[in-house]
């Protein structure tokens, strides 16, 4: 009630001073003008009170808005108007007069707030016992003035000046400030007094200093000597962390395995039994799975009071390697890893084997070793080129009868105690097990369905697979499964960004075919099959037609191959060089069991190529392999053109438009009983009485 009386007393005298008053508006001249100017400050809870008025204008020209929006008001007198809003909330807010005939605005700036409430997010933190940071945020909208202190020797003495950054406020409290940062203390007490327009406000806090402290990281960190499976670090702590801390550090210890971890992954390391309070620390870091690895360690501290995560300190870290050792095992490898192609009286085999993981090599220079027995000759010994595959050797000039393989895996410590073996049975055995057909049908998701024309009397098959290449050589990585006797087909997924090629051996006892690779191999992208099993067939030929036949050595679902396209052009002198006055021409089979068709309309005497593409249900598939070559019969050439008899008995005339094979002479046939005959020319001349009828015949 007070209040508002206050205010119509100020109102009052200042209608009174209305010419005077409302000629500027925030010092501008604008005849607009709002009372009270400024910045105004309501205490929460009083109402809001707003004079606008224009010398020049009616109070029906005024209205007040807020957010581009009109807001009631009412009308003091004809030239002013009053907004009067009672139970603002709290805030800061902008109102503006506007005159609707000049569209002249004036604005008020409302600050709508109470004394400082009580700071809710008071928090400090130290850095290594050099600085102590203590932030909080303004609890309310009103600038607000600060005094920070600390109590130093039994008196509050002001130990920083607040800083702000937008709503959040700090004060920093260093070793060199006045009075200087008390790194030894214990507890810390704190005061501050705060006001604003509204009033005051005053807060105690209580400070547990060294549960606070954030250290600099742990220095001087250095192996002191490493083994294959562990190693000696050591490392010295900061020494405000010795000097000040009572109760000293916990130490907290990861590391990460090259290659191996995710680069966001760290394993845990056990450090509860390292003391507290050590200026220089060493630890054994054992249990390291792999020996000739990289490893990347990292160290933390946290002063023994702290238990919040904030509070652990940035890591020192050291990479280093573990000693080596000779590898622990040979290479895996299955009956029937081997390629083989026979000749009269010697074989050439490609012997594979499942590489090691590279954090099983131990150490350097890795390779394998392997060792073949061959009948009654002498013993080879050969070692896997690094430079060209670590997953194969190759047997030259192999015996055709039986070959034992050993493998070992060696690096420059040694090679694994155990070998692996393989029997390769003697070539007459392989040839008897291999599987006739081996097809794959690969899909978009990296799914991969195999199937095969089973063997009677078999043990078991082994699947092969490795990365594709032109060669069908497995340089890379090579894997197998084992899958039993009455399957024959076989279903599997891997990461579908490369492309795979896949191999089967039948085994019987120890006897097995070795590998057969896919022979039908129908994958989800644009590359053209290579060794795709189809032939292509052509009849005898007409003039001007063929039959093109194909056949193909797969067992394929029904329903993947939906057609097949036949494109044939015309090349130049039985060349391959294609006749590029022709377009090309194709035919279209819709029908996935008809495996012939006769083409029409060719021209005689004509050499063409013919190429079969398969429409699947990938889309047309190219067969690098699928060509066959045609040269049509010959036909009538068509007559003469532009035939010419001058009067001094020269005959002349052009070739035929269409020859249709090879023109050899050319008939003049005088007065249709004499008959003369050239070699083939465009313009020949005889000396002849002309009579009543020249007959000509090429």
């Amino acid at each position: 009630m007070k209040f508002s009386l206050l205010f119509w007393c100020i109102t009052i005298q200042w209608l009174i001073a209305i010419p005077r008053v409302f000629s500027r508006c925030l010092g501008v001249d604008l005849s607009l003008s709002v009372h009270p100017e400024g910045m105004i400050s309501v205490p929460y809870g009083q109402p809001l009170e707003i004079l606008c008025s224009d010398d020049r204008y009616t109070a029906d020209n005024l209205q007040f808005e807020n957010g581009g929006e009109p807001i009631p008001s009412i009308k003091v007198n004809t030239t002013t108007r009053r907004l009067s809003m009672e139970n603002h909330k709290k805030g800061v807010f902008t109102y503006y007069c506007r005159n609707t005939v000049t569209n002249k605005v004036c604005a008020s700036r409302v600050v709508v707030d109470s004394a400082p409430l009580d700071v809710t997010d008071f928090a400090c933190k130290s850095q290594n016992l050099d600085v102590i940071n203590c932030t909080w945020s303004n609890p309310g909208f009103s600038a607000t003035n600060y005094t920070f202190s600390s109590l130093v020797s039994d008196n509050y003495e002001d130990i920083c000046t607040t800083e702000r950054s937008g709503r959040a406020r700090y004060c920093t409290w260093n070793t060199s400030g006045q009075p200087r940062y008390r790194q030894h203390e214990k507890e810390f007490f704190f005061y501050i007094t705060f006001c604003n327009v509204f009033g005051c406000n005053e807060q105690n806090f209580t400070i547990n200093h060294f549960a606070i402290v954030k250290p600099d990281p742990p220095k001087n960190l250095k192996v002191l000597g490493n083994g294959t499976h562990s190693v000696i670090l050591q490392w010295s702590i900061p020494n405000n962390m010795f000097d000040f801390l009572p109760n000293g550090v916990d130490h907290k210890i990861e590391y990460q395995i090259a290659k191996i971890d995710k680069t966001s992954y760290f394993r845990k390391v056990d450090t509860s039994g390292l003391p507290a309070k050590n200026g220089t620390y060493k630890f054994q870091l054992s249990d390291l799975p792999y020996a000739h690895m990289q490893y990347e360690v990292r160290i933390y501290i946290r002063p023994k009071e702290a238990d919040k995560d904030e509070f652990w300190s940035d890591f020192t870290y050291l990479v280093f390697y573990t000693a080596s050792e000779r590898p622990q095992r040979p290479p895996d490898t299955v009956v029937g890893a081997f390629e083989q192609s026979s000749f009269v009286t010697t074989r050439r085999i490609y012997v594979y084997w499942k590489q090691l993981e590279e954090y099983e090599e131990a150490g350097a220079n890795f390779t394998y070793k392997v060792v073949t027995h061959q009948g009654t000759e002498n013993t080879k010994r050969l070692l896997a080129d690094n430079k060209k595959s670590l997953s194969y050797i190759v047997l030259d000039n192999a015996s055709l009868g039986a070959i034992n393989v050993e493998i070992w895996s060696i690096n420059d410590k040694g090679s694994s105690f155990n070998k692996s073996h393989l029997y390769i049975p003697p070539n007459i055995d392989t040839l008897a097990l291999r599987v006739p057909s081996f097809t794959k049908l690969g899909y978009e998701n990296g799914t991969h369905k195999l199937s095969w024309v089973s063997i009677n009397t078999v043990d078991n098959y082994t699947v092969f697979w490795c990365q594709h290449n032109t060669a069908k050589i497995c340089s890379g990585r090579i894997n197998f499964t084992v899958l039993e006797a009455n399957k024959t087909n076989h279903v599997i997924d891997l990461p579908r960004e490369n492309r795979y090629q896949f191999a089967i051996s039948a085994n019987v006892g120890s006897k097995t075919s070795g590998m057969v690779w896919t022979t039908c191999d129908i994958s989800k992208d644009d590359i053209p099959m290579y060794r795709f099993p189809v032939e292509l067939h052509h009849g005898i030929p007409g003039k001007s037609f063929v039959t093109i036949a194909w056949d193909m050595a797969c067992t394929l679902q029904e329903g993947i191959i939906t057609g097949y396209n036949i494109t044939y052009w015309p090349v130049i002198n039985t060349s391959n060089v294609c006749d590029t006055s022709f377009t090309n021409s194709s035919v279209y089979v819709s029908d996935p069991k008809q495996m012939e068709i006769n083409i029409t309309d060719l021209n005689p005497n004509t050499t063409y190529v013919f190429a079969l593409t398969l429409n699947t249900t990938y889309g047309l598939k190219v067969i690098e392999n699928a060509l066959t070559e045609i040269t049509t019969t010959e036909d009538t050439p068509t007559g003469p053109r532009n035939v010419n008899i001058a009067k001094d008995e020269a005959i002349s005339w052009d070739s035929p438009l269409k020859k249709n094979g090879i023109i050899r002479k050319s008939d003049v046939i005088y007065n249709y009983t004499e008959e003369y005959s050239f070699n083939n020319g465009s313009v020949l001349r005889r000396s002849f009485k002309i009579e009543e009828h020249i007959r000509m015949n090429v």
